[in-house]
């Protein structure tokens, strides 16, 4: 069994206060949502899951300013990035917390939840 595709009326139906966000976006999120949220952990709550994984995007995409920043400049020359981690990311938005805590209370014990690990593998 797979995760059903979050559409638009059901993003907005869960998510009111990010309605006016666009059905080709929430379908271009679907995919990259699936690397949140695996079935074996969030399991009849999958779709939802999915949908929270979604909104977290999106509500990152949307800040500014925010967040650890590296910098570096040359002369005149200067550049900034974010340096965000996966799981620090999570801690970010209200949707990335609650993604971690729904995995928290479905999750077999000694599963990971939310992005890669510290370890040598990831």
């Amino acid at each position: 069994m797979s995760i059903p595709a979050v559409t638009q009326t059901y993003f907005a139906s869960i998510f009111p206060e990010l309605a006016s966000i666009s059905g080709a976006v929430v379908d271009a999120l679907n995919p990259i949502g699936l690397n949140y949220v695996g079935e074996s952990v969030y399991g009849t709550a999958s779709q939802y899951a999915l949908a929270l994984a979604i909104a977290h995007m999106v509500t990152l995409g949307t800040m500014k300013g925010n967040g650890p920043v590296t910098s570096d400049s040359i002369g005149q020359l200067s550049t900034a990035n974010a340096a965000l981690s996966t799981k620090d990311s999570m801690q970010m938005t209200s949707y990335g917390m609650r993604l971690l805590e729904l995995g928290r209370i479905l999750a077999p014990g000694g599963v990971f939840v939310g992005g890669a690990g510290d370890g040598p593998y990831g």
